[in-house]
């Protein structure tokens, strides 16, 4: 049996909607914290269990009779984001569980400048020590972020972000989702460690000039301090500790933690995955009035 922690969210229901195309529903589960939000999905075939990240005595209940664990990386960063990833592994190996599929990040080293790949790199230490079998995902940056940078997070006519000339290797969060799903199903070698990225890397000036090649939109990349990028998640109305992980990640993406390429990704899905050019032109998000 395969069971999925955070399957209501878009990773996790991809997977699972890939899954499905492989293995009959009745050997999967759906670990949720709110069951409700997964309500009639999937045909209501798929088993869904109840447990949250800090509840490990309802997380050892949902592993019960699980071969194969997806786990797929909290949302929780800091101190929090470290001991719920911890509760997973320790009730997975009390469960019985004999392979963690765990869902990385690039450059997991405890020196890395994002915060989420300092907290992966603890991740993959316990399941090392753990004793069961392990596949790590190191996954790159989702081609999804550029919709939030772009279109969410400034609302303005320009990409203004402090990663100066960096490059980042997108990769699309449909194509970890297929990889995902052949990864359990018995596709990976045991003790496995795969570096998800793209097959090139590209900078923000780079992704403007696609916006304008292919959706005639007026879009500049400005390079703007730590401090400015800092200042303007400020005014937003949004948490402390959101803010602080997306300055991480400014800071890893200048520092070159999201260029690696390689054909991991590709291998795994039999195919070339998806190519930035082919994502941007496919977006249906209007950026800015087109050029006339």
């Amino acid at each position: 049996m395969i069971a999925i922690t955070g399957a209501n969210g878009q990773l996790g229901r991809a997977t699972i909607d890939y899954l499905l195309d492989k293995i009959s529903p009745s050997q999967l589960v759906a670990v949720v914290r709110n069951p409700s939000s997964v309500q009639g999905l999937w045909n209501n075939q798929v088993q869904v269990r109840q447990a949250a990240y800090e509840e490990p005595g309802k997380l050892e209940a949902a592993f019960n009779g699980v071969h194969t664990l997806l786990q797929i990386s909290t949302t929780s960063t800091g101190d929090a984001g470290v001991r719920q990833e911890l509760n997973v592994v320790e009730a997975a190996k009390r469960a019985g569980v004999q392979h963690i599929c765990y869902t990385s990040s690039l450059q997991a080293d405890a020196t890395a400048d994002f915060t989420c790949s300092r907290q992966a790199a603890a991740t993959e230490a316990a399941i090392r020590a753990s004793g069961m079998q392990y596949t790590f995902l190191r996954n790159g940056l989702y081609m999804e972020l550029i919709l939030q940078l772009a279109g969410e997070v400034f609302e303005g006519g320009d990409i203004c972000y402090p990663a100066k000339y960096a490059r980042v290797s997108f990769v699309s969060r449909n194509d970890i989702a297929e990889a995902l799903s052949k990864l359990v199903t018995g596709g990976s070698d045991k003790n496995r460690i795969y570096e998800i990225t793209g097959s090139r890397a590209w900078s923000f000036y780079d992704v403007c000039e696609m916006l304008r090649q292919e959706k005639r939109l007026c879009c500049r990349y400005i390079s703007i301090s730590e401090e400015e990028y800092r200042a303007v998640l400020q005014s937003l109305p949004i948490d402390a500790d959101l803010a602080e992980l997306l300055c991480s990640m400014a800071s890893g993406i200048s520092a070159g933690e999201f260029s690696h390429t390689g054909d991991d990704l590709e291998k795994i899905l039999g195919r070339p995955p998806m190519q930035l050019r082919s994502f941007i032109k496919g977006l249906q998000y209007e950026f800015h009035p087109a050029i006339g």
